[in-house]
């Protein structure tokens, strides 16, 4: 093999090299915005939904024979107002299920409510009644600034336990509502 010959092979090589690096980048590229592109699926956020934005939310947690689920509500990218949600089911007929849902945020040494909670309640039922088909929704808050982490609780009941319980939490953007 001569020198020109060696120099066409290394150029011939470098250009495959090229190729094929330009080919992985390309797919590299695409797959990142098919991870970046939203999903048109369950996990697609929906305004008055749980959020699907919020890593670890919802959560699911037991009182008595229910199944709770709580945590942030999806207000959309026009409001971005702060509503915590709580969802209840239960195994088996209550005379009484019960949940007050509220918002909470971490003040630097303790978790203090935000506004006013609400109170939801069914009779005879094996849901919390408008809980059974639709999640009950704190109020709709612009907390006007960012004040750190946020959290959901609720108080549920049941007529045999009451069992306070919570969502994970969830730290604010720095620009806090923009509503």
């Amino acid at each position: 093999m001569n020198l020109k010959s060696s120099i066409g092979s290394i150029v011939a090589a470098s250009r495959r090299t090229r190729v094929a690096a330009a080919g992985a980048l390309i797919a590299l590229a695409l797959g990142a915005t098919a991870l970046l592109a939203p999903a048109a699926n369950a996990s697609t956020p929906t305004v008055g939904d749980f959020s699907t934005l919020i890593p670890g939310n919802p959560v699911a947690r037991s009182v008595d024979d229910c199944t709770v689920v709580i945590g942030f509500v999806y207000d959309g990218p026009t409001n971005w107002r702060h509503i915590g949600g709580v969802l209840v089911n239960c195994g088996s007929r209550h005379s009484i299920i019960s949940a007050t849902v509220a918002l909470f945020y971490y003040n630097g040494s303790t978790w203090v409510q935000y506004g006013s909670s609400k109170y939801y309640a069914s009779y005879n039922s094996t849901g919390s009644g408008y809980l059974i088909s639709d999640i009950g929704r704190t109020y709709a808050y612009c907390t006007g600034g960012w004040r750190g982490y946020w959290m959901v609780g609720a108080t549920v009941s049941t007529e045999r336990t009451t069992k306070t319980v919570d969502s994970e939490y969830a730290l604010d953007p720095p620009g806090g509502s923009a509503c």
